[in-house]
């Protein structure tokens, strides 16, 4: 802990005055970040529904198409990476400003969308040639990954939204 930071902390466990001590009687505190749980409980949605797709990418991976295995493995690993940080970010009251969650949004909207659009593509109609995995699993887990693209974007939404409206009341 630094010196300033002490000083600081050792100011306002100071006795207050008397008329300070009513100020802190009648003034309610203040409550937490208002979109605290919104913004948590998105990313934890999708955290849960990432390590969902990981799982069931794990049990149904077709090794002929190696491509769409690479791509479905980067991006459910990469988003558990992700979204454990912005979660952590928001537990520790240092989320991200609005630009970085756009643009990780927006990353994986397309990125999970693109996944669950290849694996269903894949496995729907019938193949001409077998297919490794479990047929079941990879449908699941392509339909889960388009529920994320569509949860990511609705978070990116009303995290713009509410970029707007804090804009407004500090513009006045």
């Amino acid at each position: 802990m630094h010196r300033k930071t002490r000083k600081r902390d050792q100011r306002w466990e100071s006795n207050p005055g008397p008329q300070q001590s009513v100020l802190r009687a009648i003034t309610p505190t203040p409550p937490l970040d208002r979109n605290l749980d919104t913004n948590f409980s998105y990313a934890y949605i999708s955290q849960v529904l990432t390590i969902a797709c990981l799982t069931l990418h794990h049990y149904s991976y077709d090794l002929t198409d190696v491509p769409t295995l690479i791509l479905c493995s980067g991006t459910y690993v990469g988003y558990v990476v992700v979204l454990s940080g912005e979660i952590i970010g928001e537990m520790i009251f240092a989320p991200l400003d609005l630009v970085q969650d756009m643009y990780f949004g927006i990353l994986g909207m397309g990125l999970f969308s693109v996944c669950g659009g290849l694996v269903l593509a894949a496995r729907l109609p019938k193949a001409t040639y077998p297919r490794t995995g479990d047929q079941t699993a990879a449908v699941v887990a392509g339909s889960l990954a388009i529920i994320n693209a569509v949860l990511m974007f609705l978070d990116i939404s009303l995290a713009y939204l509410d970029s707007e409206e804090f804009d407004d009341e500090a513009s006045v």
